[in-house]
């Protein structure tokens, strides 16, 4: 019998609760209140499957102790990328910042050096 893995600690920096937030204000104007509230529900559920899982993201380019999980609600078009740290001595995964595909993400990541 396999033994299960351990569930890990999730937490959300600052930062990222202040990036949901313009997530949620961008999807309301564009769309509605509705589809923003399903939208940024979105997001943390697909977050929550890194604590039984940490490594399903792919490593960060130039910043090895980072990993970015791709969160898209279609196959087509845009979506968002949770930066995050595993902690194995913590047993947590830290979710530092959530990005739109679009952005350039490396240069965001050098100018908050995280």
């Amino acid at each position: 019998m396999d033994a299960k893995r351990p569930r890990l600690t999730l937490i959300y920096a600052p930062a990222t609760r202040a990036e949901f937030n313009k997530i949620w204000k961008y999807h309301e104007k564009k769309y509605n209140k509705e589809h923003a509230a399903e939208y940024i529900d979105f997001l943390p559920d697909g977050i929550d499957a890194l604590t039984t899982d940490p490594h399903r993201g792919m490593p960060v380019d130039n910043f090895p102790q980072l990993r970015a999980l791709t969160l898209k609600r279609s196959p087509r078009g845009d979506g968002h990328i949770a930066i995050y740290r595993v902690d194995q001595a913590k047993q947590a995964i830290r979710v530092l910042h959530v990005y739109h595909t679009a952005q350039d993400i490396q240069g965001r990541l050098r100018r908050k050096r995280p």
